[in-house]
């Protein structure tokens, strides 16, 4: 149920990121900071893009890898 939230955006987010990701070609690649438990980054790659994302915070990190390992 978690990770189910994790690949769940909050509504602004799935907005904006139609707003900004719009005027980018599907297939590019998207560099995403601070990219937390990884939900925009999880929209991104399924919308069609090559995303690399990151995290100052190694815990953060841990639960985005395990939660691309389950997908």
């Amino acid at each position: 149920m978690f990770l189910d939230n994790m690949r769940s955006p909050p509504p602004s987010t799935v907005e904006l990121s139609r707003d900004i990701i719009g005027t980018i070609p599907v297939g590019s690649r998207v560099l995403e900071f601070a990219c937390a438990l990884g939900r925009t980054a999880f929209r991104l790659e399924e919308m069609g893009y090559d995303v690399c994302a990151f995290d100052i915070d190694p815990g953060s990190v841990r639960a985005a890898e395990k939660a691309a390992l389950s997908m």
